[in-house]
């Protein structure tokens, strides 16, 4: 099937479906959620009506370019969307850059369109088989996403996947054993990919050179990081011996900042001198969903967590005096800069103080544990993100006091409330954290 043929055929209908009928029921349930009936279904047979090589889930421009490569490779296909339409927010809005990077606008936003090499584990799940992602599910970094999530970027991710797909399909084995050159060709013949892809080769692992001359540039805004942590076991020596070497304090404050990141208390003494100095906190981060590109803590936050993470318990008293100073309009990234660095030190100590920033006004009571509270905790605007704030500041600091042996109990509760949850991603985290149980030491301190 030819791509014009395809989003020709699967746009016809659009018109004629519409959402407004569940936003009017939303509206209703939001009026009377005490006037809520609720039925239950019984077990049910499901008939299959269709079997096909491939099924694409995600109407998505990625979703329908993986939908017609796979049927160009003449696998059989079932494209399962959302929306009565296909392209979802392309199509939904006719947004102008639709693919083109050579007008005006396209230039602005796209630039000069510089290729990014990608690793094809980054669309398989782990612990699964038969399954790909691609599109916005696709894994990557939350700062790497600009650079990959653009619509051509999607289109072409998506072609690949789709052929990817119909070649496992036709030789009977799973997507990750492919023949990764073979797809290559196929997408550098359509001209989706730049043929130098046949013959690039990777640079990794870096050398111990590579890894010591990398340690000497850190203290350059972290140039060479990416290299140091590639290897930690070569990385890490190389760090402790420039910490040592340096002369600068603010040099040496780098390497110790690093170096607690990656679990060393070498410089633990450097950071706590450095947090000791702060007389108040520094502008923090807080969620608000699009446009939030770059670190999602203040500087502050990072050399709090990295001193958590040194483990050593001399630090708790520079962490508590800072804790106290929070309050319930301080920013998220506070609280779970906090919280994590007490989670590490793994003390009782520092329970109390949890405790007690659960106990500010408006802190706890914001899962979402049944659909009536839902509606009514959920905010009219779609871009309010408050809800979201609160509940990853709630569950964040309940874990914390939880995993340093609980305080009257608060920090099982609040897990077992967020266990309970309709979001999915907050009752699966707390499910796995009460799962997971207290360390014998932290039973130790709850018993």
């Amino acid at each position: 099937m030819k791509r014009r043929n395809f989003i020709k055929i699967s746009t016809v209908g659009s018109a004629f479906l519409t959402t407004s009928g569940i936003w009017n029921l939303n509206k209703t349930l939001a009026a009377n959620p005490e006037n809520i009936k609720y039925c239950f279904q019984s077990e049910r047979k499901i008939p299959v009506v269709y079997r096909v090589d491939v099924v694409v889930i995600g109407g998505s421009t990625a979703g329908v370019a993986a939908a017609i490569a796979a049927s160009d490779e003449g696998a059989s296909v079932f494209l399962a969307a959302q929306e009565p339409y296909l392209g979802e927010d392309v199509c939904g809005t006719f947004r102008l850059w639709n693919g083109d990077t050579q007008t005006d606008l396209g230039q602005k936003i796209f630039g000069n369109g510089q290729p990014t090499p990608m690793f094809v584990k980054r669309i398989l799940p782990k612990g699964l088989e038969g399954i790909a992602v691609t599109g916005l599910g696709a894994s990557a970094h939350r700062d790497a996403m600009p650079v990959i999530r653009m619509q051509p970027c999607l289109q072409n991710q998506g072609f690949a996947v789709g052929i990817a797909a119909a070649m496992a399909a036709a030789n009977n084995q799973r997507i990750r054993y492919i023949d990764i050159k073979a797809l290559q060709q196929k997408l550098v013949k359509i001209e989706s990919m730049p043929e130098r892809v046949l013959i690039d080769q990777d640079n990794y692992p870096p050398s111990f050179k590579e890894v010591q001359k990398a340690s000497m540039t850190l203290v350059d805004d972290l140039a060479g990081l990416e290299i140091v942590m590639w290897n930690k076991e070569l990385g890490i020596p190389a760090l402790v011996y420039q910490l040592n070497l340096s002369l600068k304090e603010e040099d040496k404050l780098a390497y110790a900042r690093i170096l607690g990141m990656l679990d060393n208390n070498s410089g633990w003494k450097i950071l706590r001198k450095r947090i000791d100095g702060f007389e108040q906190w520094d502008k923090g981060w807080n969620y608000t969903g699009m446009g939030q590109f770059g670190m999602s803590m203040s500087y502050l936050d990072s050399l709090i967590i990295a001193l958590g993470k040194t483990r050593e318990k001399g630090v708790l008293p520079s962490i508590i005096r800072l804790a106290e100073m929070l309050t319930p309009e301080s920013d998220f990234s506070h609280f779970r800069a906090v919280a994590v660095a007490f989670e590490n030190l793994a003390s009782e100590v520092p329970a109390k103080t949890l405790f007690e920033l659960l106990q500010m006004k408006g802190v706890t009571g914001h899962a979402m544990t049944n659909i009536c509270k839902a509606i009514r905790d959920t905010p009219v605007s779609r871009t309010d993100t408050s809800t979201r704030n609160n509940a990853l500041r709630e569950i964040i600091l309940g874990r914390s006091l939880y995993k340093c042996g609980d305080y009257n109990g608060l920090g099982t509760q609040i897990l077992n409330e967020y266990a309970k949850d309709l979001r999915g991603h907050f009752y699966r985290h707390a499910s796995g954290v009460l799962k997971l149980g207290m360390g014998p030491k932290e039973k130790k301190l709850y018993s």
